[in-house]
């Protein structure tokens, strides 16, 4: 299954969910830790791939890029 198929399918397993993600706690445990795992393959487990709540201090870098 290629990149584009695993988006489709895990896209429709949203839907059902929806009613009952009520919190951002929710949201981050019921389809962002999925959609990291399962479509891009890290391990949310290992904080040398994945960091919670990490800034990558992106402001600056598009404010200047003008």
């Amino acid at each position: 299954m290629d990149f584009i198929d695993r988006i489709k399918a895990f896209a429709t397993k949203i839907p059902p969910k929806l009613d009952g993600i009520k919190t951002e706690a929710a949201t981050q445990q019921f389809l962002v830790i999925p959609f990291i795992q399962q479509i891009l393959g890290y391990d949310t487990s290992d904080p040398n791939e994945v960091m919670p709540e990490y800034d990558a201090k992106c402001r600056s870098f598009i404010k200047n890029s003008n």
